[in-house]
């Protein structure tokens, strides 16, 4: 996965692909827990695939575990849709 975020930062789209598609059945999850108003599912899901760009942009690569970052960075950015 860490190559993969490396390839991801050095704008090989392809990559930011395949880690936006290891984590789409978690940010469907994720989206469908909320029911914020204004937003529909389309929109939370498009706001958890922003939130994979963001963690991308975000990792310090070779620290702890990308998978663990990004997990995080989501469940985070959902809550703070809430506020």
């Amino acid at each position: 996965m860490e190559k993969l975020v490396e390839k991801a930062k050095n704008r090989e789209s392809r990559a930011t692909e395949d880690i936006i598609e290891k984590f789409k059945y978690l940010i469907f999850k994720e989206a469908s827990r909320y029911h914020i108003k204004d937003y529909e599912l389309e929109d939370l899901v498009q706001h958890g695939y922003l939130s994979v760009i963001k963690a991308i942009a975000m990792y310090k690569l070779g620290s702890n575990s990308f998978n663990g970052y990004c997990i995080n960075t989501i469940k985070m950015n959902f809550k703070a849709l809430r506020a």
